[in-house]
């Protein structure tokens, strides 16, 4: 935060820290020799603590949080384990929310991840290129194209059903090359 703190309009303010803050977390893992799993880990919390504050002001849909849950999980890091590390954020600082250990926008994200099914993962994708080898298409560049409609879709509607997310891509597929 040192780097990124200015005073705006009377307030400290760190706009930016998340990001600016990958660098130096990076080089104290690394004096720790940190494992590369562990500092991915690291990393992605560090650079997404906002969220389980901002996602729930912000009235994030499930898309979003599905595709948070996504991220996060290339790193083995749940919403679940985001959540309580914001909160632990959250309750250093000296708002009365903190004194009181209290985190609403905290219990709201977990709450809505419970929801969407994601708080402890994210959801495997469900269209597969096996799919779209039994709907008659050889593998090759267009495979990942619509691989990504279909994550896309799945990811705004929560839906389970391959064959209807497959069709749904090829349905819309404006957005397929």
């Amino acid at each position: 935060k040192p780097m990124t703190t200015r005073e705006i309009d009377g307030a400290l303010r760190c706009h930016g820290h998340e990001s600016a803050g990958l660098k130096p977390t990076r080089n104290f893992m690394n004096r720790l020799r940190a494992g590369k799993e562990l500092l991915a880990g690291i990393e992605k919390v560090v650079e997404y603590h906002l969220a389980p504050a901002q996602f729930p002001q912000q009235g994030a849909k499930a898309s979003a949080y599905r595709r948070l849950a996504r991220k996060l999980a290339q790193a083995n890091v749940s919403l679940s384990l985001l959540e309580r590390v914001s909160r632990a954020d959250h309750w250093g600082r000296t708002t009365q929310n903190a004194d009181e250990q209290i985190y609403p926008n905290g219990d709201a994200f977990i709450a809505k991840a419970k929801l969407f099914l994601v708080a402890d993962g994210a959801t495997s994708d469900v269209v597969q290129g096996r799919h779209l080898i039994q709907a008659g298409f050889t593998p090759g560049r267009q495979f990942g194209e619509i691989l990504n409609k279909c994550r896309q879709i799945q990811d705004e509607t929560g839906s389970s059903n391959a064959d209807e997310i497959l069709q749904q891509a090829l349905d819309e597929g404006g957005e397929i090359a």
